[in-house]
């Protein structure tokens, strides 16, 4: 039983069937299917939203995304 146990969905009831709309990996799997989520859609731009209790650690989840797109992290204070 345990092993088929899951968190998120423990903390998040319906995470999964929003599953599909998560992006994780490496960065460059990252990157890759951002880039073909934006053509699937035909955007030029694509909003990232991180849920966490502190500032820093939204940082430490920006700062590669904007590396990545080789953009400069804006300091937000």
């Amino acid at each position: 039983m345990a092993e088929n146990f899951c968190l998120l969905e423990a903390i998040y009831p319906g995470i999964t069937a929003h599953r599909g709309a998560m992006i994780a990996g490496t960065p460059g799997r990252v990157k890759q299917r951002m880039l073909k989520l934006a053509g699937n859609y035909d955007v030029n731009e694509i909003v990232a939203a991180t849920m966490t209790a502190h500032a820093e650690d939204s940082f430490r989840f920006y700062e590669p995304l904007a590396e990545m797109f080789e953009r400069t992290p804006r300091n937000i204070s």
